[in-house]
């Protein structure tokens, strides 16, 4: 779910559809999720300005999405929102005019669900058979005259092995008959997404090759007062920062870690946290909750700081030197051994 979590955007207006009467090209959605809360959120990723919600009843929930064209969807609990249970979030394809009944992770309801849930279980939840690259074309090009096929490509736990150039060349090999059905406009969205998605990454590798051992690159942002602090101000020490959100679960479960390392080389480096893509509100609330005693500082919907350092996931750390040039160093997990051995420690952490 992680590849997951990394392109969730929180939606401010929830607006509900209770009492809409179907038409022929709804998306007929129901059935039952018996831990996840009374609310569930629903979601386009391909179009996240779309925002709705789905009040369940005595265990049971029965919604309908009024779409033109198959889309993905994600349903998501209110304690995923609030990064409390960040399992209870789930995508799938949605088709116009089909029904699915959706039981605790498992498809039933119209025959195109059935089939949905096939593919699954050969594709993803054979155990015997681990995913990959190979298993999913192969799969494809044996299924050639079905949906499955598609729904293999477009799945989100199987299309990340897979790149935008891969998924349409196999796609190509399908039957006409695959090739030119319902599902055709919805692929080649979804290739687009993904390339546009891949050309970011290029671009941010680019980026971040381009400033290591290089001065890191100044900005300006405000604190949680709105005072203004620049990078270079901070001097002296090595810095290190952390670009991260209260949205990211990865992000928030990290904190405990960063303020033991914060605390443990106080004396040689200081943690500049960055929040992005966050509500003003919920990141200062986060600051209290977790007792993060270092600077803390927020990039604006507009700002360009994570484009300036080729930050594309979160959390992102990035280490600079007390020159201030960027050191060569890894920007996830292990960054903490990085600094362990930078600075002569074996690291008890």
């Amino acid at each position: 779910m992680k590849g997951l979590r990394i392109y969730f955007t929180i939606i401010l207006a929830f607006l509900c559809l209770q009492g809409t009467t179907a038409q022929n090209n709804d998306f007929h959605f129901h059935g039952t999720l018996t831990t996840w809360g009374d609310t569930l959120v629903v979601m386009q990723p391909m179009h996240p300005e779309y925002a709705d919600t789905i009040i369940r009843h005595n265990g049971t929930f029965d919604f309908l999405l009024p779409i033109k064209t198959s889309t993905l969807v994600d349903i998501v609990s209110l304690s995923a929102l609030r990064n409390i249970n960040h399992e209870q979030i789930e995508r799938f394809l949605a088709v116009p005019g089909e029904t699915l009944d959706y039981k605790e992770g498992h498809l039933a309801g119209s025959s195109f669900y059935q089939v949905y849930e096939q593919t699954l279980n050969h594709v993803i939840r054979d155990k015997d058979k681990p995913v990959t690259r190979e298993s999913i074309i192969d799969y494809a090009l044996a299924h050639a005259d079905s949906e499955n096929a598609v729904i293999a490509l477009s799945e989100w736990r199987t299309n990340y092995l897979l790149t935008s150039d891969e998924m349409e060349e196999t796609y190509k090999k399908l039957s006409p008959d695959i090739q030119q059905g319902r599902l055709k406009e919805f692929f080649y969205d979804l290739v687009q997404w993904k390339r546009d998605f891949e050309n970011k990454v290029q671009e941010a590798q680019q980026t971040e090759s381009g400033i290591v051992n290089q001065s890191a690159p100044d900005f300006a942002l405000p604190d949680t007062n709105g005072r203004i602090h620049r990078l270079s101000d901070y001097r002296g020490k090595y810095i290190l920062l952390d670009f991260w959100g209260t949205w990211c679960g990865a992000c928030v479960k990290d904190l405990p870690r960063l303020k033991q390392y914060a605390t443990q080389y106080q004396d040689r480096m200081m943690v500049i946290g960055v929040a992005c893509n966050d509500k003003t509100d919920s990141w200062k609330q986060c600051i209290d909750k977790h007792e993060l005693s270092w600077l803390n500082l927020i990039q604006p919907k507009d700002g360009k700081t994570t484009q300036q350092y080729g930050v594309l996931q979160f959390p992102t750390k990035i280490l600079i030197t007390p020159e201030g040039k960027v050191i060569n160093a890894p920007r996830g997990h292990g960054i903490y051994e990085f600094i362990d051995k930078l600075f002569g420690q074996k690291g008890n952490l």
